[in-house]
């Protein structure tokens, strides 16, 4: 009876870790390190079944390859018999020998492409989404450097009678910044060295939709990181880029023209515009 008891007991035990067990292989279904395992492993599958209909079958072709395969095969079969004929090969040279040689072959052929294929995706992977990511990411980094630019350039024109400095060195000096790798923009090609943004001191009683700071060169996918006088920083396509630096200059020569014969001038003078496309 007790013998019973403890079989029953062990029977529900295992139904219940059985129960756990499918609960939490149905939980780590939804997670995605084991959705990156599965496609991994059997990511190769789902595209087998996706590719063979759009595989535009040429009889001929697998005729003609078959038919090379056998061909193959028999003098690969002769030469080796050849071989033992002459005393190379110890042992008799048999057709399930050779046959085996040759899927071994033809396994290794198949391994070849396909390392070929995976280093091909590995470049493009490196070169595409990861090479954009990183352009991205120094891109946001740029951008912040602005920010902080600006935000040192309005705090010393509260303290300057709403002028800004004249360049941003001097927010150093006024120990409004502590990093000199700010004044300075990184062009996407990382061969090139760093540059001076491209700087207008203006005032703060200036129009706000004037540039104050712009990038020497186009970011990332040909647009311009550009700080407008009303604290916004962005980054906007050449002919956006174009319409607000012309806006500016022209700003510029009114205010010249006014009676501030040395008026904002750019910071940077080896200034490099992009013409319209």
């Amino acid at each position: 009876m007790s013998g019973k008891k403890n079989s029953i007991m062990k029977s529900v035990r295992n139904i219940l870790l059985a129960l756990l067990g499918t609960m939490l292989a149905i939980s780590l279904l939804n997670m995605a390190v084991l959705q990156v395992i599965l496609a991994l492993f059997l990511g190769w599958l789902a595209h087998t079944f996706r590719v063979i209909p759009l595989l535009d079958w040429n009889a001929e072709l697998i005729f003609c390859f078959l038919l090379a395969l056998t061909l193959a095969t028999w003098m690969l079969h002769r030469a080796l018999n050849w071989l033992h004929k002459q005393g190379t090969l110890k042992q008799a040279w048999t057709p399930k020998r050779t046959l085996a040689l040759t899927s071994l072959l033809l396994m290794l052929f198949g391994m070849s492409v396909a390392m070929t294929g995976i280093v091909h995706q590995s470049i493009w992977v490196m070169k595409g989404p990861i090479a954009q990511s990183n352009h991205r990411s120094r891109t946001t980094n740029e951008i912040n450097n602005v920010k902080q630019l600006y935000t040192a350039c309005f705090s010393y024109a509260k303290d300057h009678k709403g002028n800004m400095p004249s360049n941003l060195r001097l927010l150093i000096d006024e120990g409004l910044l502590d990093e000199d790798h700010i004044l300075l923009y990184q062009p996407q090609n990382r061969d090139l060295p760093p540059e001076p943004w491209v700087y207008y001191p203006w005032t703060l009683s200036d129009r706000t939709n004037l540039i104050v700071l712009h990038s020497s060169s186009p970011a990332f996918n040909g647009r311009w990181i550009v700080g407008q006088l009303n604290g916004a920083v962005q980054t906007v396509s050449n002919e956006e880029f174009q319409e607000m630096l012309a806006t500016t200059q022209a700003a510029l020569r009114r205010k010249r023209t006014a009676g501030h014969p040395h008026g904002p001038s750019p910071s940077h003078p080896r200034q490099r515009v992009v013409p319209p496309q």
